[in-house]
Order: structure tokens, then sequence, then C-alpha cells
């Protein structure tokens, strides 16, 4: 499964999955597997927690500390263990009877629960049919259905932001600048779309907006670490050794055990190096 087809099926904001995958809490692979779900959505719960990503990093990797929900394989494929039941389907409510079978019972049972009740909201249904043209990757299906997702609610925040996905994932900064302003100024409090809004100027070479863009996603989310890191790099880029420094600090203090860490403390270094010199504490 695809980073953006799991975002809209776990509702949780693509710019969180990128960056755990970009600092080693979950396999850099293209396609993301069930297991990796799992291990999403608890990540997603322990920042829920305000847990330290230091201390969730450790965790991810002690297999007995993940959560309850299990795999396996069966006869019916990959089915899922919650609390002791599997389930060949959650959402249809299929339950499969694998444990325990009575003698000259051949195979494994399914159980048909009581099915979901189909969602009468049109942009819910939307929704649904975005995930799965993600999974094929059928761009001109995925404008259509952002398009018709547009024009019931205009200012639907994650059909802008998924529009302007789409054109920065092609290296077209203005027109996904367009989508992401947009979705900023109808949502102010959607940190993704301020987020993004922030990157697409910073590509942009546009270093003003781009910092205040950085500020405000800080100031709505700020124990998101790549916003701080991303900003130091920027202020780092203009020449503003004391703020960048202050920015590696912040991200430090939120993510001290990454990759990107290593990275971070090395421009702190830099900075410090530098001003020594500047003040004639050290020589060139």
């Amino acid at each position: 499964m695809r980073v953006s087809v799991a975002a809209v099926k776990l509702s949780i904001p693509r710019y969180h999955i990128d960056y755990w995958r970009r600092t080693g809490l979950l396999p850099g692979e293209a396609e993301l597997a069930f297991s990796d779900l799992r291990r999403i959505q608890f990540i997603w719960d322990c920042r829920n927690r305000r847990i330290p990503l230091s201390r969730i990093r450790r965790m991810v990797r002690h297999p007995d500390l993940m959560p309850t929900m299990a795999l396996a394989s069966t006869d019916f494929g990959v089915c899922f263990r919650v609390d002791g039941a599997m389930y060949a389907d959650p959402e249809l409510g299929q339950l499969a009877l694998i444990p325990a079978k009575p003698q000259g019972e051949e195979g494994p049972r399914v159980v048909e629960l009581k099915k979901k009740t189909p969602p009468e909201d049109r942009i819910k249904v939307l929704e649904e049919a975005y995930a799965e043209a993600l999974a094929t990757d059928d761009k001109k299906r995925l404008l259509r259905v952002l398009a018709e997702i547009l024009k019931i609610q205009p200012g639907h925040p994650g059909a802008l932001i998924e529009r302007g996905n789409l054109a920065f994932d092609e290296g077209r900064w203005n027109r996904a600048l367009a989508f992401y302003e947009e979705a900023a100024k109808k949502n102010p409090d959607c940190v993704e779309a301020v987020y993004n809004t922030a990157n697409a100027y910073f590509k942009q070479g546009k270093y003003a907006p781009a910092i205040r863009y950085f500020q405000e996603s800080i100031r709505l989310d700020p124990d998101f670490p790549e916003s701080h890191f991303n900003l130091a790099i920027l202020y780092l880029k203009l020449g503003h050794g004391d703020p960048a420094r202050a920015y590696f600090e912040a991200y430090l203090e939120l993510d001290s055990e990454s990759e990107w860490s290593e990275q971070a403390r090395q421009f702190i270094a830099d900075i410090d190096q530098q001003k020594n010199m500047s003040l004639g504490l050290i020589d060139a």
C-alpha cells in the first residue's frame, strides 16, 4: 500500500508518515506492508499521548511492546487478529472462526457479522473512491474524484491538499502552492496545509513566506520535528546562524536518534565554529 493510501485509510496526515519513513521509524520501501500500517497506528497513538520519538523508536524495535493487533496467514489469505479474534475482513464484519475447530470440521469458517451501513454522505463515498484510485496510480481518475469532492465542498482540506501533492510530485510548485494556500486559507488550523505551503515556497526560493508558514506550522503542531528542521535549514541558507541553531536544538529535543539528528548536531557544531572564528576565539 502506498503512503498516500495509508494516510487516507488511517486518517493520519501524510507528512507525519513521510517523516517517520525518512527517519527510520518505518521502512523506506515505496509500498507499505500490513505490518507497517500497524506500526504507523502505534506511532500515531504514542505521539497523541505525547510520548517522545526516542522512546517510540525503542518500542517499535521491541516486538513484545507492539499493539495487540496482529496479522496471520490463513486459508483466506491475510487475516487480522484482534484480541484473540480472527477477522477475514474487519470492514465487512467477516469473522474467521479458526481456533478450536470442532472435530470433523474441515478448515476455518467465516461468519458474516452485521455489516457496516453504507455511507450516505457523498463526500465519504468519494473519499473512499479516492483511496481506491490511489492504489492504481490512475492520475486522471484521481483528479476526477478530487474535482467531484471540491464541487460538492469547495473548501475540503484533504482534496485541496491532495491536488497540491499531485502537482508538487511533478515539480509544479506554483500550482501546488495555489492549492496549499487555498487549503490553509479555508482551514487555518490545518497543519498539513500550512506545512506544505511552507515547503512549496521554500522550493521556489521565496524564503520570507516560507519562514512565516513554517513558524505557523510549528505553532499549530509544535511536536512535529521536520518543521523545526526545515526552518533551521532555511535560516542556515540565509546565513542566520543563531535562529538556525535554535531550531536545530528544538528538533533534537523532539527526535534525537534519527539519521537527521546527526546532521542537526553537525550543523550546530559548524555554526558554533564559525561564530567562534568570527569572535577570534579560534584560528581559521
